[in-house]
């Protein structure tokens, strides 16, 4: 493809004669529109035109509460403690400082209207598509395919919950620092200086102090060295304004950069282990992984050129913990995945010198997402949009320089590849338009993500969650149920069960589930998440065990309740007792009387089963005190 300059005398040179579709009349005028401000221009309004909805969405329920709705050192502004939180904590099981003040920052501008912050994202996003059709048109010199490229990551439905889902901002924000420093690295291959590769450091240091994704950076720019940049001597002509050096020149200026993706990468490792995110091989083994990580690559690539069934979460069919299991045909799947994947990279290699372009972004592709494939399992997904959203622009690239290719062996005209080319783009943006219609409300998102995958328990529960929120417990009910079935080791939908149960006045019916979820959460490691959740669930079915009677249950209850956090404990039992003060009722004080025996309050807790009695006369106080006090410690 890339054929050697021969230097031939001005005497000896012919006048070439163009073919039909690119004669002069109609070079420059196709010329000013893609090298002009109007390219740019063009690809911004149709990529804030489909996703210009978002500016009227809320929140979702799904990790926006962790990061923003719910985060007070985010809601607490750019200040100095701030700052030096986010560059400390590993809250949401990462380390993403900048990412953090991110957050802040819009909560200063705009407060708790997501709006504003879903502005911020989209703004990004439009960064991104710019800064990406900027560096490929530097790169390759070749501004129609780089446009549609550029086009093509703007437009796609595949970016859709990077850019609607405000948690996700870490995704958008390390993008534009990776792409920044694509740039900073094709400047200093221009002129290796170490000025200009110290912007390259600082580039690649901010994103991944925005997300860690981006550890795979060293080996990205190893290939970008073969091509656009052709940096490596060869049989490749150098790019313009691009000096050639040998390999191990190539290989070993990237050593700064792979000390920080390795530290990067312990920060992470430790992060997520403190947060209980990391799946070990007895919860997850690692064959299990390997059979998803192929069968996902495949996937990502299917949804990649026919993009349909989207969702916020894909339930992993090989996740142990899944009731139905894989089945045979999905393993047989996932071997055939391998192999496929095992002959593009053969094939791809083979053709790094005739087709560079090729070997490029597929390398890019399979590259840049190894470190969310699976190899180290991070939650219990099979695979997520937001991954995507980098190992995309090596398949946008491969694909839009092959297809240019084939169109020119088989002479297609200019105005043929020009209608063809804005079919595709107008379909891509009807679908993503429609796509980003379903991050419209938690309820929507979580019912079309029900509504395109098969089994999906997470989907179901927090499709409960979101009703629950607006109140609509009947219609939530089913949804937990469904969630319980399909995962033996979720204890938070028994105990939302068992809270609806409690509403309906279905006491007993309640303290089964509540007894079923402490049977679930004590097979479970005791991280902070699960201690939470614990005590949530007993001092739910101790005040379910008040209600039925049976105070010998509730103390006990109460009692792991407090074992597991005494800090809470005290604290729920004080609000009891302010509610008890403002609006009394024989339950309540029953329920504080209990609590209070328990934390050795004798008098209080004698006091408020007499305020019971006095708003319950039938009440029996002294067999209560007596069954309360019979629970040996």
């Amino acid at each position: 493809m890339f054929m050697p300059v021969v230097n031939v005398h001005p005497t000896q040179r012919k006048r070439a004669v163009p073919p039909r579709a690119f004669r002069r009349s109609s070079v420059p005028k196709k010329s000013l529109f893609l090298d002009g401000r109007l390219a740019y221009l063009i690809l911004a309004a149709m990529t804030a035109l489909v996703y210009c909805r978002v500016f009227q969405y809320p929140f979702t329920n799904y990790d926006d509460t962790g990061y923003v709705v719910e985060n007070l050192r985010v809601q607490a502004g750019l200040k100095w403690s701030t700052l030096v939180w986010s560059f400390t904590s590993l809250e949401q099981a990462n380390w993403h400082p900048l990412t953090w003040l991110s957050h802040a920052l819009d909560w200063q501008i705009y407060g708790a209207n997501a709006g504003g912050h879903h502005a911020t994202s989209l703004v990004l996003h439009v960064a991104n598509v710019l800064l990406f059709f900027l560096l490929l048109k530097k790169a390759t010199s070749d501004s129609p395919k780089s446009f549609f490229a550029a086009a093509l990551f703007g437009l796609h439905p595949f970016n859709v919950q990077s850019v609607a889902w405000v948690a996700e901002r870490k995704n958008l924000l390390s993008t534009f620092f990776l792409l920044l420093a694509l740039g900073a690295y094709g400047w200093y291959a221009a002129r290796p200086e170490r000025r200009r590769y110290a912007f390259v450091i600082v580039a690649f240091g901010c994103g991944l102090a925005s997300k860690p994704m981006l550890v795979t950076l060293p080996l990205l720019l190893l290939v970008l060295d073969n091509w656009p940049l052709r940096r490596v001597g060869g049989r490749l002509e150098a790019a313009k304004s691009v000096q050639q050096v040998g390999l191990r020149r190539v290989v070993l200026e990237k050593l700064p950069l792979v000390l920080l993706s390795l530290g990067s990468a312990m920060i992470t490792v430790v992060a997520q282990k403190a947060r209980g995110a990391v799946q070990t091989n007895a919860d997850f083994p690692y064959l299990a992984r390997a059979e998803n990580a192929a069968a996902a690559y495949v996937r990502y690539l299917v949804k990649a050129f026919w993009p349909s069934h989207f969702a916020v979460f894909y339930p992993n069919p090989f996740d142990p913990t899944f009731v139905n299991g894989p089945g045979k045909m999905t393993v047989v799947f996932s071997v055939a995945c391998a192999l496929l994947i095992l002959a593009v990279s053969v094939v791809a290699w083979r053709q790094r010198f005739s087709r560079p372009y090729f070997t490029a972004g597929w390398a890019w592709f399979v590259i840049s997402l190894i470190p969310v494939i699976g190899v180290v399992q991070v939650g219990r997904q099979a695979m997520a949009d937001r991954y995507a959203y980098v190992p995309l622009l090596g398949v946008f690239v491969a694909a839009v320089w092959g297809v240019e290719e084939v169109a020119q062996r088989v002479q297609i005209t200019l105005t043929v590849k020009g209608a063809a080319a804005a079919a595709v783009l107008v379909l891509l943006a009807w679908l993503t338009w429609r796509e980003v219609g379903y991050w419209a409300s938690s309820v929507e998102l979580w019912s079309h993500a029900i509504d395109v995958t098969s089994n999906n328990y997470l989907a179901e529960a927090e499709l409960g969650n979101a009703l629950v929120m607006e109140q609509r417990y009947n219609e939530a009910l089913p949804h937990f149920q469904r969630a319980a079935e399909l995962d033996r080791h979720d204890p938070d939908s028994r105990v939302n069960i068992g809270t609806i149960y409690e509403t309906a006045g279905l006491h007993r019916e309640a303290a089964a589930e509540y007894e079923d979820a402490l049977r679930i959460l004590g097979e479970l490691p005791q991280g902070e998440v699960e201690k939470n959740t614990t005590f949530a669930t007993t001092w739910s079915l101790g005040n379910t065990s008040v209600g039925l009677g049976d105070y010998k249950k509730a103390r006990l209850a109460y009692r792991r309740a407090r074992e597991v956090k005494p800090e809470s404990f005290h604290a729920y039992t004080e609000k009891l007792k302010t509610a008890m003060s403002t609006q009394p009722t024989a339950l309540g004080y029953l329920m504080l009387g209990v609590a209070l025996a328990e934390e050795n309050r004798t008098e209080e807790s004698a006091s408020a089963l007499r305020q019971a009695q006095v708003l319950q006369p039938n009440l029996a106080i002294a067999k209560i005190e007596e069954e309360i006090g019979s629970v040996s410690r």
